[in-house]
C-alpha cells in the first residue's frame, strides 16, 4: 500500500510541475510560491511555502484580507486537511459551512518535508457558494499569501502578503 501512495504522490508531483511549466500564472511572495492554470471551469493551484505549518490562500476584490474567500491548509501525519473559509474580521475567518455556505476544495496531492510544505489544489472559477470569490480570466484581483509555523489554522502567520494579479 505504501508503495502505491508512493508511486501516486510521485505522479501527481511530476504532473504539476508539467502543469505548471510554462504558466503566466506564476508568482512569489517572499519564500511562498503560487501558481495557477485554468482547467475547464475551475482553476488548478499549486502553493509552496518554506515550512512545516498551515498555508492560506485569500482571494478578494479589494485589498484586504477581511472579506477574503481563504482557503487554509496543513499536511498532519501525510495527509492533506483543509478548511473554506471567509473573512468577516481581522482574525476571524469561520468556515463556509457555519455560515451557512458549502466547501468546494478538491485536494488532488499535498506535502510536507523538513524544507517545505506544498499543496496542489482545484477550485470552481464560479462557485453558487456565496462566500467563494468568482475567479475570472484577466480580470485583476486580490491575491493573499500566508503561511504559519504551526498546523493550527489559528496560529498567526509569519507571513502574509497581498497582490494584484489576473489569472490567464
Amino acid at each position: 500500500m505504501l508503495k502505491l501512495q508512493l508511486k501516486i504522490w510521485l505522479a501527481c508531483l511530476l504532473l504539476s510541475a508539467n502543469l505548471f511549466a510554462e504558466s503566466k500564472n506564476s508568482y512569489t511572495f517572499g519564500e511562498m510560491n503560487f501558481s495557477a492554470k485554468i482547467v475547464q471551469d475551475s482553476i488548478l493551484v499549486l502553493i509552496k511555502a518554506p515550512t512545516k505549518g498551515w498555508l492560506a490562500v485569500g482571494l478578494n476584490s479589494e485589498n484586504s484580507i477581511v472579506g477574503s474567500d481563504l482557503k487554509m491548509f496543513r499536511v498532519v501525519s501525510g495527509k492533506v486537511e483543509f478548511e473554506d473559509q471567509f473573512t468577516t474580521g481581522f482574525g476571524i475567518h469561520p468556515q463556509d459551512s457555519e455560515l451557512g455556505g458549502t466547501s468546494n476544495v478538491k485536494i488532488i496531492s499535498g506535502s510536507e518535508n523538513e524544507k517545505f510544505t506544498e499543496i496542489l489544489f482545484q477550485i470552481p472559477m464560479v462557485s453558487k457558494d456565496k462566500f467563494d470569490f468568482k475567479i475570472e480570466p484577466n480580470k485583476k484581483f486580490w491575491l493573499i499569501l500566508a503561511y504559519s509555523t504551526e498546523d493550527d489554522f489559528q496560529h498567526h502567520s509569519i507571513m502574509r502578503k497581498h497582490k494584484e494579479i489576473e489569472i490567464r
